[in-house]
């Protein structure tokens, strides 16, 4: 259950998500007539970015339904050892996205 708890906040984030997705589209559709490859090349990242993103959050909110098959899969163990993965995946996909792209303020990624 401990394990559950410290995973609470998961509508938050996909809210951020949906918000970040629709200013990039209000910011798209206000730079229609004046788009430029850098401002189109911005949009589709985000849009991918959002899209990986609500990967992981559909992993962690499966993750959390995860019952087990007592007593050879204890959902204890089996939710500790996935959200290790889903971790290990995020921490590796956010390695590969810093060093290729440059630095950006904002970001928000607390490893623990």
């Amino acid at each position: 259950m401990e394990l559950k708890k410290s995973m609470r906040g998961l509508r938050e984030v996909e809210r951020k998500i949906e918000q970040v997705e629709k200013n990039a589209v209000e910011a798209a559709q206000a730079n229609e007539g004046v788009a430029t490859d850098t401002s189109c090349v911005r949009t589709e990242t985000i849009a991918s970015e959002a899209q990986v993103a609500k990967g992981y959050v559909a992993a962690v909110r499966a993750l959390l339904l995860e019952d087990g098959e007592p007593p050879l899969k204890l959902p204890g163990m089996l939710i500790y050892e996935r959200a290790q993965a889903i971790q290990a995946s995020l921490v590796r996909c956010l390695t590969k996205k810093r060093a290729s792209s440059p630095p950006r303020s904002g970001q928000n990624f607390q490893q623990t």
